[in-house]
């Protein structure tokens, strides 16, 4: 108990604290990002069009692809079950 901060002995007295200044926040820079140009933009944009085409693209190449085996394989299944 004998090793108080300074500041508790004066609160315990009754004198009140003095209060703190306020320091204005004026060393504060605003950061502006660099915007990309309009070209850039629009061709992600057609990039990115482009790119989800393909994928569809292939995805029905694939479709028809498998389908394809699918059938393939039902009707040689069929024409060797039904023989003599």
């Amino acid at each position: 108990m004998a090793l108080r901060p300074p500041g508790a002995t004066r609160l315990t007295a009754g004198v009140e604290m003095p209060v703190p200044e306020k320091i204005p926040a004026g060393g504060r820079r605003v950061i502006r990002l660099r915007r990309r140009p309009r070209r850039v933009i629009a061709a992600a944009r057609l990039a990115r069009r482009l790119r989800r085409y393909l994928y569809a693209q292939r995805a029905g190449l694939l479709l028809w692809l498998t389908l394809t085996v699918v059938m393939i394989a039902v009707v040689l299944a069929l024409s060797h079950g039904g023989g003599n």
